[in-house]
């Protein structure tokens, strides 16, 4: 069954390439050359949209790795200082027990 679906689709794609082309070859000269100004400028629009939307896909990793690093510090700070709280009550314990 998925082969036949398979089948009937590139018979598909193919009967719609050939009725492009057969449709393009009919064209003038001057519907030609328009046709190819539109696939150029279609292009160009995409190729911008692309840059584009890399820029806004680099920006915001930027962004988010500088707030996960932020917190990472902020963390690891925060750490830190329970670290060195709990050492200095551990050792008045031990200064306590030592007493």
């Amino acid at each position: 069954m998925k082969k036949r679906v398979g089948l009937l689709a590139g018979l598909g794609l193919a009967a719609a390439g050939a009725y492009a082309y057969w449709k393009y070859r009919s064209l003038s000269p001057e519907e030609r050359q328009e046709l190819k100004d539109k696939v150029n400028a279609t292009g160009q629009r995409l190729k911008n949209k692309a840059k584009q939307m890399e820029g806004k896909i680099s920006d915001k990793y930027d962004e988010i790795k500088d707030k996960a690093s932020d917190k990472y510090n902020d963390v690891k700070s925060k750490a830190a200082d329970k670290a060195k709280e709990y050492k200095n009550q551990a050792e008045k314990k031990v200064d306590s027990v030592k007493s």
